[in-house]
């Protein structure tokens, strides 16, 4: 029972001390975890995912978009559009980084019908009815990230503040 004790109290006392050693690194000894200075880049991955996806159904109007309207401010109905969203993060401190992002939204549709002409006594004359729709939308952020912990998974904590402007017109 004496050696069971003594060995368990050893494998603790050893697994404390290697605990101990500071910051993680690789084996080339490069740091694993931030560092002030760090930067990064993001973006918005879900029109791109949106469009993976709907290669492989056969299905129309559900949501999917064409890659040349991916940087437009609305969808298919003129609302609720894409989000493309450009985005950095500077590390000012291993645990604290600020952050930004911006986003620029526009584009355009025509839409054409056929439609009764109502100046005409000859009710098959028909007539072009054309609407035209254009939209913009500017979208800045800031933000402070803060981060806890000092092992591989990190959490992170923040705020961040995000302003929009946008406009459209429809003749």
């Amino acid at each position: 029972m004496k050696k069971t004790v003594l060995f368990t109290a050893a494998l603790f006392a050893v697994t404390a001390v290697s605990a101990q050693t500071g910051e993680i690194t690789s084996n080339r000894g490069e740091n694993w975890l931030s560092q002030d200075g760090d930067w990064g880049l993001t973006f918005e991955a879900t029109p791109l995912l949106n469009y993976a996806g709907n290669l492989f159904n056969g299905n129309a109007g559900n949501g999917g978009v064409a890659l040349g309207s991916l940087f437009s401010t609305a969808g298919a109905a003129g609302i609720n559009g894409n989000q493309v969203v450009i985005g950095g993060k500077k590390l000012i401190d291993a645990n604290t980084a600020y952050r930004g992002r911006v986003r620029l939204g526009f584009g355009s549709n025509k839409e054409t019908a056929k439609v009764d002409d109502v100046a005409s006594t000859d009710p098959e004359v028909l007539v072009d009815d054309v609407t035209k729709n254009g939209f913009m939308g500017i979208d800045l952020g800031f933000g402070l990230e803060k981060r806890v912990g000092s092992t591989r998974v990190v959490g992170v904590y923040g705020a961040m503040l995000n302003v929009g402007f946008g406009s459209s017109k429809t003749t």
